[in-house]
């Protein structure tokens, strides 16, 4: 059985190390946003765009070098990989919205819930087009 476990993860050591590197973004974010809100006295609108610039840039890098183990750093690649990045991230927030608003709206789920299933839809579908596009040795 422990065997098993540890052929699962290890197939799966790139999506682990996905999640986790945007987990910790995500941390990070918040605790931004905490500081520019409650320390720096901006306000909260201007923080948490900052704040979330910031945890993009941070995921990306954790999930291009951690997760993906790419570590080629040219103007050019970077410039096309944050580009790809940053469409799937914006459009993975307006699909997390849809969903969310359909589960909650139509579905009647709570919106907790809701916005769980969401983030765990959203995540799969980032993981799977940046191992295939964004962050593919073969696309580059």
């Amino acid at each position: 059985m422990i065997k098993f476990a540890i052929r699962y993860v290890k197939k799966r050591e790139a999506m682990f190390k996905y999640g986790i590197a945007g987990f910790i973004a995500s941390l990070v974010e918040l605790v931004l946003l905490y500081l520019l809100v409650d320390f720096w006295h901006l306000w909260y609108l201007f923080g948490s765009a900052i704040a979330y610039l910031f945890g993009m840039i941070l995921s990306f890098v954790g999930r291009k070098v951690w997760a993906f183990c790419d570590r080629e750093m040219g103007f050019r690649i970077l410039s096309k990989q944050l580009l790809l990045y940053t469409f799937s991230f914006v459009f993975g927030v307006i699909l997390n919205l849809v969903v969310v608003y359909a589960l909650v709206e139509w579905a009647q789920v709570h919106y907790l819930w809701a916005q769980f299933i969401a983030v765990s839809i959203v995540g799969f579908l980032g993981f799977a087009f940046n191992k295939a596009v964004t962050f593919n040795p073969k696309k580059k």
